[in-house]
């Protein structure tokens, strides 16, 4: 009987008599680790044409590990086409009690699957009949479509089962290589469930043309993910360089296990000093506890928002999430945040691959061509942070500047259409703020007066960059010369969007950028 495997745990009459015999002892620890490493490499070895195995494999009579075995064998890709060979269940139990004890015995309903009686003379028969192996179709239509393994009870958590199965997928997918990956690789290939998701679903490398790719867009990405060193950092790190070779990329290397939300804000507060991140990939839950919390606001991801929005709102956050759950993306959608993209649970299909990596990639790039945001900011606090405001607390001039600065960040953080436009006229608006805080205008503009000590001013031409050029001279200590053609030529673009038929074109954020350093630097004068 070469061509015949027995598997067995001293418990088939007559096993002696077959050449090719697997005596299963397994550890108690992990089955199904040493049904791929000890059971599938002899089966491959002995290349038999059918495969008894007996129902139950331990001293445990209602542990039905030669159905699992059968499962192994069906879906384990490494065996190739002996995957298809007929396989006989040796058991002196009917179907429906089988059924009754373990859900897998459903696979009795599969095409080349057979239950028979535990004896010698049932494997004989069984050998002379010669049944043919299963075809590829039938393989897909009379045994994939028909059979259900339901996800291991006994894994960490559904959230640390969606990152092994995405680390993997994408790994694949991109054809990256690195030691955590290959362990997270060897952690799950030997599982069940995964065996049955990768039949069910396939994975192939990614073709390089159906990834959106900049090959000059710079920037720099941050991520932030507990399951980083587990191949998550290399995984996105390999998918920037394809996509993005020029964009710096940098990973929170922490040890998130045991720590509270307070130690991830600080060690992220101290990483964005030293990594000046333009976009943070931000996994949700980045602690064990948030899949036990009551509030979805309290998941640490959530508070993480909060912390980037205060070191710096212009950093823009996608956040990478396993999380299927609706009500926690309807929260996200209400955060101020680019978006979100879904790791892909085994058992969920929300995105395709290809629309997750492209998805991944616009929003990064998206979130880079709006770094901008950050120096808008940083500007912002900088006036914010004057003595100047507390002088004036009473002043409703002050008052008004003050609001007006406050307001520039907000318009270009928005949707709003020609926000550009929008921006450099409240630029404007903040300059003649200033004209008015220290000169008072009389008889329609004809004749201008110091607010300090009422003398009155006398200008070569009347108009509010003369104005303000002679409250920088004479009242701020500032080069007029300096800022002379800038704000003409800033006063140019403000008539012509406000007094023209054909408005002006939209200044660029460089320029915008400009025209508020020369506020800035006002203000601190004044």
């Amino acid at each position: 009987m070469d061509s015949v495997v027995v598997i067995h745990h001293d418990n088939v009459p007559h096993v002696e008599r077959f050449c090719n015999r697997i005596k299963f002892d397994a550890p108690s620890a992990d089955i199904d680790r040493y049904i791929s490493e000890e059971i599938l490499p002899i089966i491959r070895e002995k290349s038999p044409k059918l495969i008894c195995i007996k129902d139950n494999l331990s001293d445990n009579y209602m542990e039905l590990l030669g159905i699992r075995v059968a499962y192994h064998i069906r879906l384990s890709k490494e065996l190739g086409d002996m995957r298809y060979v007929p396989i006989m269940i040796l058991s002196d139990l009917d179907a429906y009690l089988l059924c009754k004890i373990d859900k897998l015995s459903k696979i009795l309903m599969s095409k080349n699957i057979f239950l028979t009686a535990n004896s010698f003379r049932q494997i004989e028969d069984m050998r002379d009949r010669a049944i043919k192996p299963l075809t590829e179709k039938a393989y897909h239509e009379e045994f994939l479509s028909l059979i259900h393994v339901e996800e291991p009870q006994d894994f960490l958590s559904h959230h640390a089962i969606t990152n092994e199965w995405s680390i993997y997928q994408w790994a694949k997918m991109l054809g990256a290589k690195s030691e955590a990956i290959d362990a997270n690789e060897k952690r799950i290939s030997s599982m069940l469930y995964f065996k049955y998701i990768l039949a069910k679903s396939g994975i192939e490398q990614i073709a390089d043309e159906k990834l959106i790719k900049d090959l000059k867009l710079g920037g720099r990405v941050l991520f932030v993910d507990d399951r980083w060193s587990e191949g998550w950092k290399d995984v996105m790190g390999s998918y920037l360089k394809k996509i993005y070779p020029n964009i710096g990329y940098d990973t929170l290397e922490y040890n998130f296990k045991d720590k509270r939300v307070e130690d991830i804000q600080e060690a992220l507060k101290e990483k964005i000093k030293s990594f000046d991140a333009d976009v943070i990939v931000l996994d949700l839950r980045l602690l064990e506890s948030d899949d036990s919390l009551n509030s979805i606001k309290d998941i640490s991801g959530f508070k993480i928002i909060d912390t980037i929005h205060q070191i710096n709102p212009g950093i823009q956050i996608v956040m990478f999430t396993a999380s299927g759950d609706s009500r926690i993306l309807d929260e996200l959608n209400r955060k101020k945040i680019l978006g979100y993209v879904k790791k892909d649970a085994p058992n969920e299909r929300y995105e395709t691959e290809t629309k997750s990596f492209n998805k991944l990639g616009l929003l990064i790039k998206e979130g880079v061509q709006k770094s901008y945001l950050k120096e808008i900011w940083n500007i912002t606090k900088e006036i914010d942070k004057l003595p100047l405001w507390e002088k004036k607390s009473e002043d409703a001039l002050y008052a008004q500047l003050h609001e007006d600065i406050d307001t520039i960040f907000k318009m270009l953080d928005s949707n709003m259409q020609q926000r550009e436009i929008y921006v450099a006229l409240t630029i404007f608006r903040c300059l003649e703020h200033i004209n008015n805080i220290y000169i008072i205008d009389k008889e329609k503009g004809k004749r201008c007066y110091w607010k300090d000590n009422h003398q009155e001013i006398e200008f070569n031409k009347k108009n509010t960059i003369e104005k303000l050029l002679k409250i920088l001279e004479e009242r701020v200590g500032l080069s007029k010369e300096e800022f002379k053609d800038e704000l003409y030529a800033f006063n140019s673009f403000r008539n012509h969007q406000q007094h023209s038929d054909k408005k002006a074109k939209a200044p660029s954020i460089d320029k915008l950028i400009h025209w508020f350093r020369l506020l800035e630097k006002i203000v601190k004068k004044m």
